[in-house]
């Protein structure tokens, strides 16, 4: 269940990550911000990244934001309300490995990513120490870090020995970080500031990790959830996950069905919980009322908004709350209709009913993703090629996007080459739809096979990496 559910993360992220503070007029004056509790970020395209998937993310004390490049922008300009003296901000590149900038009220941050790695300039009145910006880069460059991301570890590690191996690595890492950034300090190559915040982050993504109960199967650690709940480490990325993970698995909504998380019930859990921290609750409240007012009714949203202006530690928060309005991005009949309903590239509505039917007497291949899905991404490009062997037969590739944004899909499929395919939809309704409640689709990527006359005949099939679909495929055929 745990691993049906995980996939979930990303998405409330996206939906969180892309609220944007307000827009701050500043005026620099000899190279400084000066309007009190602004940080102006100046971030360049990385040419290697194809997709436009790095982005800047920071926490400013009351919410949590991210920015990606205009796609035909060669450099863009964000301007930070930090709401702190001080915080980080965190650079993502194209494989999403996470750079951390602590930064303070008056600095005006360049970065210029070269081959994914940040070539970060501060504009600061603080004097640097030589390691300060780089000391990342340099240990994996030194100790050859490989590591792959945790949905890696998740996915696509198979085999309890090869699991236990990876944990083992990941943990020894870290602590390998530890080590180089104590020698750093040590050797006066990093400042005090770079120093705290350096060794806090390793210390924190090392604990989360050994908190998971995935990994506790592998590795020794008496780490437990509770013990990492704490407000100071709000400004880290990798803590706000953590908090909608800790959130889902202990306010019961996985053990729900249809198996999809109803954030209405984290919210209502969340605001009775004394255990986690009082900023962290607020920072969790106003995240899940976002997805109340852009996915349920009104009711709903009201309810919960009056809970949360009532229960607010911080009257920063205040002016962000209010901002919220009720409302759908999709239509009421659809949004609570049990067919699965698609849109495709056009806006022309079809059910999935209505597709089969369309292609009757012919096989299909279907393809569950999402646009922040990773694997799912990389599975794209390997779904083209066998499409193309296989053109002429009677074979038809079907994409859906699942859990996504609309504008985020249309924007997307053009970069994977899906707007030139006739069968690429989004899906309008997976919160509803019987089907993907049936077959328990909360784990992409997803694939199906269904055979000539409209049936399923695997709803779980192999990826198309997998060198056995071909051959389930022509078995199909014949």
């Amino acid at each position: 269940m745990l691993r049906k559910t995980l996939f979930l993360l990303p998405l409330l992220f996206i939906v969180v990550g892309n609220i944007f503070a307000k827009e701050l007029s500043i005026e620099i004056v000899n190279g400084k911000v000066q309007r009190r509790g602004d940080v102006k970020v100046i971030l360049h395209k990385d040419k290697t990244d194809k997709n436009n998937n790095a982005r800047v993310t920071c926490f400013n004390g009351v919410i949590s934001f991210s920015k990606r490049l205009n796609s035909d922008a060669n450099v863009d300009t964000l301007s930070i309300w930090m709401g702190t003296e001080s915080g980080v901000i965190e650079y993502l590149n194209r494989i999403h490995k996470s750079y951390i900038i602590p930064v303070k009220v008056g600095d005006i941050i360049t970065i210029k990513p070269n081959d994914g790695v940040p070539v970060v300039e501060v504009i600061t009145s603080v004097t640097l120490k030589e390691n300060d910006l780089n000391w990342l880069q340099i240990f994996d460059t030194e100790f050859e870090n490989d590591r792959k991301p945790f949905w890696h570890f998740q996915y696509q590690v198979k085999g309890d020995r090869r699991k236990r191996r990876y944990a083992e690595k990941y943990i020894n890492i870290e602590n390998k970080k530890l080590q180089f950034i104590e020698k750093l300090y040590n050797e006066g190559k990093l400042s005090d500031r770079v120093y705290s915040v350096a060794k806090q982050s390793v210390v924190l993504d090392r604990d989360i990790f050994r908190s998971n109960i995935l990994v506790k199967k592998y590795v020794d650690s008496d780490i437990t959830e509770e013990s990492l709940l704490n407000d100071e480490y709000l400004r880290y990325g990798s803590y706000r996950k953590f908090l909608y993970d800790y959130t889902y698995h202990n306010s019961g909504v996985l053990d729900a069905k249809p198996k999809i998380i109803d954030v209405r019930e984290c919210f209502d859990w969340i605001i009775d919980n004394k255990t986690v921290p009082e900023l962290s609750r607020a920072y969790l409240m106003y995240s899940f009322l976002k997805v109340v007012s852009l996915k349920y009714s009104a009711d709903d949203f009201v309810s919960r908004m009056n809970v949360v202006k009532s229960n607010m530690p911080d009257e920063r928060y205040n002016e962000f709350v209010w901002a919220l309005k009720p409302g759908t991005t999709k239509g009421p009949i659809i949004e609570t209709s049990s067919e699965l309903w698609l849109q495709d590239n056009s806006g022309k509505k079809i059910t999935f009913k209505e597709l089969l039917e369309r292609h009757k007497g012919k096989v299909l291949y279907v393809d569950f993703w999402a646009t922040w899905c990773a694997p799912c991404r990389a599975g794209i490009p390997v779904s083209h090629e066998l499409s193309e062997e296989m053109s002429g037969e009677d074979v038809v590739f079907v994409y859906l996007c699942v859990y996504d944004k609309l504008n985020r899909w249309k924007k997307e499929s053009h970069k994977l080459n899906l707007n030139r395919k006739d069968d690429s939809y989004f899906v309008l309704n997976e919160r509803a739809a019987k089907m993907i409640e049936e077959y328990e689709i909360n784990s992409i990527p997803r694939y199906m096979l269904i055979g000539k006359d409209g049936k399923i005949v695997d709803d779980d099939a192999p990826r198309p990496s997998n060198m056995f679909i071909k051959r389930k495929i022509r078995k199909l055929l014949k």
